[in-house]
């Protein structure tokens, strides 16, 4: 817990402490009526400054590494599941959540991903 606390920290003080160029974002999305799966992985040095500020804000409204997101114990078969796994530095998490306990400030930085996810798909 106190190494995602750390984490938490630098990304909200991510306007004083440069730590754009240092994440990677993995995202997976399975499963939904159709059962594709779309995965993407974002390294932030590989991004514009706008888009790195864009995905670090996300995550930060998200509350990524400070909160316990749990999935479901029955999944839907057209409920869409996603992993997501963030590293930041030398700390990493992946989370694991289907579309009935995804909170509200997790729902924004899973529509940006799942778009581009899409996108690269194409």
């Amino acid at each position: 817990m106190a190494i995602y606390l750390v984490v938490f920290s630098a990304l909200l003080a991510f306007d004083t402490v440069n730590i754009q160029g240092r994440f990677y974002i993995k995202f997976v999305q399975s499963g939904g009526f159709a059962g594709l799966t779309s995965t993407i992985e974002l390294a932030g040095d590989t991004l514009s400054s706008d888009e790195q500020k864009i995905l670090l804000q996300l995550l930060k409204d998200s509350n990524f590494f400070d909160q316990d997101f749990k999935s479901a114990a029955e999944n839907s078969p057209d409920q869409y599941n996603y992993e997501i796994t963030v590293a930041v530095d030398k700390t990493k998490r992946t989370i694991n959540i289907n579309d009935a306990e995804v909170t509200d400030g997790l729902r924004p930085l899973i529509r940006y991903l799942s778009g581009k996810a899409r996108a690269y798909r194409k």
